[in-house]
């Protein structure tokens, strides 16, 4: 038997009051615009239909102490310098076009992260602050730098951490950058990977570290990447480690590099003593040639493999065993 007209009436406005009781408080758009000097603690549902949800900032400083929530991804635009210091528990992926976005505390993706365009960075923590750039942490996460983008780790960079974490990381075009102000990690517990390459570079302000607490790490130094690192043991494994020397520079940084790490010179390759020192004692092995320039000493302790020859431009070079 069919409803009278005015129960379905009633029925409707019941409906209706419960939708607004049960609504979700977070405010879901498209794009927020924020302006120099605001703080903003409304909270953003980044779920369909609002996914990218693009924060932008034309010029100056703004601040979101609001969450981001839910199963969209974030996108950030405009020359302005963005703050994100509220929860972040939104599950797509981050976009960094414009402009600066600075995450307070850790970030840790099981998604797909990406700085794009000279100007573009990504900063996780403040200077001086104990904060970590985490990619693949407990998922897959995927980390790609481009066309003069900049992802900075105020503290420790991992790429691929915990059992079930598998991360990759590619920094490539002119400028692009990944900065680790602490250790960069490859594989830490779980499986990572980084490939630089066509201008794109490293730098590991404390240590390279291969598999930290016996994960794996991977290492492509293809051509046109460079990978800055310095100091005693400033390349280690401490668990499973593949290092290519696949045409790229591997650029002693800060104060003279050890390092008993062996590689695989996949392609022609150079170490650029940069005015310092290094001492590389794993085993060079593979194909490809090596290439020494800048001033310098480099002393190759190893009991080296590799067949492709050896020039040297600059600086001097020490073999124990010669190519």
């Amino acid at each position: 038997m069919p409803f009278p007209a005015h129960s379905l009436s009633c029925l409707a406005r019941v409906v209706a009051t419960l939708a607004m009781i049960v609504a979700p408080h977070a405010t879901a758009q498209t794009t927020i615009t924020f302006t120099a000097g605001q703080t903003s603690s409304t909270n953003y549902d980044t779920s369909a239909p609002n996914s990218p949800t693009t924060l932008s900032i034309a010029t100056g400083s703004a601040t979101l102490t609001g969450a981001l929530s839910g199963t969209g991804s974030v996108e950030k635009t405009g020359a302005g310098t963005l703050t994100l210091s509220g929860a972040r528990t939104y599950t797509g992926g981050t976009a960094v076009s414009g402009g600066t976005l600075q995450l307070l505390g850790a970030f840790a993706a099981d998604s797909a992260v990406f700085v794009s365009g000279a100007g573009s960075q990504l900063r996780a923590g403040t200077p001086g602050s104990l904060s970590v750039l985490d990619i693949g942490f407990n998922g897959t996460g995927s980390l790609a730098i481009t066309n003069g983008g900049v992802a900075t780790g105020s503290w420790f960079t991992r790429i691929g951490v915990n059992p079930t974490g598998v991360g990759t990381a590619t920094v490539s075009g002119t400028g692009s950058q990944l900065i680790a102000n602490g250790d960069l990690e490859l594989g830490t517990l779980g499986q990572g990977t980084l490939t630089l390459a066509g201008g794109g570079s490293a730098t590991a302000n404390t240590r390279l570290v291969f598999g930290s607490l016996g994960g794996t790490g991977t290492l492509n130094l293809n051509s046109g990447g460079t990978l800055r690192v310095g100091g005693t043991n400033g390349i280690v494994n401490a668990g499973t480690a593949t290092f290519n020397l696949a045409g790229g520079t591997l650029q002693v940084f800060g104060s003279t590099l050890t390092s008993s790490v062996p590689a695989a010179l996949t392609n022609s390759s150079t170490v650029d003593t940069n005015g310092l020192a290094a001492t590389l004692s794993g085993v060079l092995s593979g194909a490809g040639a090596l290439r020494k320039i800048g001033a310098g000493t480099l002393t190759l302790s190893g009991s080296n493999t590799f067949s492709g020859g050896t020039t040297v431009t600059g600086g001097l070079v020490n073999f124990s065993s010669f190519a």
